[in-house]
């Protein structure tokens, strides 16, 4: 099953795009801004290669590796927990009631699913990003500021393309009408 079969799916596809773009396209400047800053703050300084760590550095380090790890898995779990209703919300009104059908509803209810989980990867990408882009604007140690640059990487890689997040809904509504047919036997 397809979200373009639905009256107004595509719409909402393309107006859930751009908002995302937008999210992520702001967390990663954000992050790029604060390197570009700390990176000239220390231009000419000299600078150390693992050797300059202390407990604090380390601690800094771990951290933004457990980020980077937690947010590749963590959004999965987000994902994969609740279920995807096809009853409308409440409140609506009857000219409302007309356009929603049971399709739409999983289809939103999806959308909101990968927006949170991106967002949920991109916070942990950034926060890991911040604490060592700050530890090498202190320490000028450059494993922190490796590590802060593969954090951004991370981030720019939830950037979503139309074909990317066409195959995800797709999949996710696939696996939506599997468990309800599941379900009913």
């Amino acid at each position: 099953m397809s979200y373009e079969h639905l009256t107004g799916g595509a719409h909402a596809l393309t107006g859930w795009l751009r908002t995302l773009r937008i999210i992520v396209f702001a967390l990663v400047m954000g992050v790029a801004t604060y390197a570009g800053f700390v990176i000239s703050q220390n231009l000419g300084k000299p600078h150390t290669l693992g050797t300059g760590l202390n407990s604090t550095g380390i601690v800094m380090l771990v951290g933004g590796l457990v980020a980077l790890v937690l947010g590749f898995v963590v959004p999965s779990f987000v994902l994969a927990t609740g279920n995807v209703p096809t009853n409308p919300p409440p409140g609506l009104t009857p000219e409302q009631m007309k356009m929603v059908t049971p399709e739409l509803v999983r289809l939103d209810s999806i959308l909101q699913r990968l927006q949170s989980s991106t967002i949920i990867a991109g916070a942990l990408f950034e926060g890991g990003a911040f604490a060592n882009l700050f530890s090498y604007s202190q320490t000028r140690e450059l494993l922190h500021l490796i590590l802060g640059c593969v954090l951004i990487l991370a981030i720019a890689s939830l950037f979503p393309t139309s074909a990317r997040a066409q195959q995800r809904v797709d999949e996710m509504l696939r696996r939506a009408k599997d468990e309800d047919s599941f379900a009913r036997s």
